[in-house]
């Protein structure tokens, strides 16, 4: 009997000091729980443009405009960094000027609004890229939609969708190398889904 109850006792002892410990950890993890402070979404908002913008900085250079987001790509050009209300990149686009003439009147309408070679839309990808990689192509446009003197192409890449406007003019030769008015870049949303799957925002 004696035998029995130093052995229920030990039994006993055990659980307690496995317990113990247990319950410790366990009251450190729920009190820090309650302790730590959810992120401010004013901070994150700040944080994940400014991320943004360092990283078209270190493209483009030192922003022309910081409050709309404009940075110097040649005298015709700017890059445009767009974002939505919680902070996230929703565009980037390589623009005329003359769209911006509101704000910067030195930037109004010229006769020589200019327009992009292949090969300089090629390397204005590559630049975007070091600030939002688009992946490989999935599916370029089959079926670019003319309006007006514009041809609009929508390609489709892994994180972003890539919409151009070409230049569309009867006088130019049919042999005549492709000219490009402006790029907008669309990223994909966190779940891959790619936005502008639906509509874009038309040209100013």
């Amino acid at each position: 009997m004696k035998e029995k109850l130093c052995i229920v006792s030990s039994e006993r002892k055990l659980r307690m000091r496995i317990v113990l410990p247990i319950a410790a950890v366990l009251g450190f993890v729920l009190s820090g729980c309650a302790t730590r402070q959810v992120p401010d979404p004013d901070v994150r908002k700040e944080a994940d443009r400014a991320t943004v913008m360092q990283a078209c900085e270190a493209a483009f250079g030192p922003p022309v405009d910081q409050e709309h987001g404009l940075f110097e790509v040649d005298r015709h050009f700017v890059l445009e960094a767009k974002f939505d209300e919680s902070g996230r990149l929703e565009q980037l686009g390589i623009l005329p000027k003359h769209w911006f003439g509101d704000s910067h009147p030195e930037w109004d309408e010229e006769e020589d609004v200019g327009e992009l070679t292949v090969t300089q839309y090629e390397s204005l990808l590559r630049r975007l890229d070091g600030i939002h990689p688009k992946g490989p192509l999935v599916a370029g446009d089959q079926s670019p939609v003319v309006t007006g003197a514009t041809l609009r192409r929508r390609d489709v890449y892994e994180r972003a969708v890539v919409v151009t406007g070409d230049v569309v003019d009867d006088t130019r030769p049919d042999d005549a190398p492709r000219a490009i008015k402006y790029v907008m870049v669309t990223p994909a949303v966190d779940d891959g889904e790619v936005l502008g799957a639906g509509e874009f925002e038309e040209p100013r």
